[in-house]
């Protein structure tokens, strides 16, 4: 994103991605999935329903793709960080666990 910003002295942007919205059917009606990135263990997951399962990178990426979801970078987050280093936590909260049930 960083060729779009006005301020040539910015930082780079740099975007992941961190969740996909799926849509299957016509424009009448349908079902929607999701995959989404753990913040927590990085890992990705397919939600479906009352169902979670989970996933890999090269299954996220389909032609039912409807909605990409990203999240900004920071700057002084290393590349390949787990997640909960990336964003410098050092204990893990109640607010922090997805639910799957």
């Amino acid at each position: 994103m960083s060729e779009f910003v006005c301020d040539p002295k910015a930082s780079p942007y740099i975007y992941d991605l961190i969740a996909v919205s799926n849509h299957y059917g016509g424009m009448g009606g349908g079902h929607y999935t999701a995959y989404a990135k753990n913040k927590m263990d990085g890992k990705w997951y397919y939600f479906d329903d009352s169902s979670v399962s989970s996933a890999t990178e090269d299954q996220i990426v389909t032609k039912a793709a409807y909605v990409l979801f990203y999240q900004r970078r920071e700057e002084d987050a290393p590349s390949k960080a787990p997640p909960s280093a990336a964003l410098g936590a050092s204990q893990e909260s109640a607010d922090d666990h997805m639910d799957t049930n």
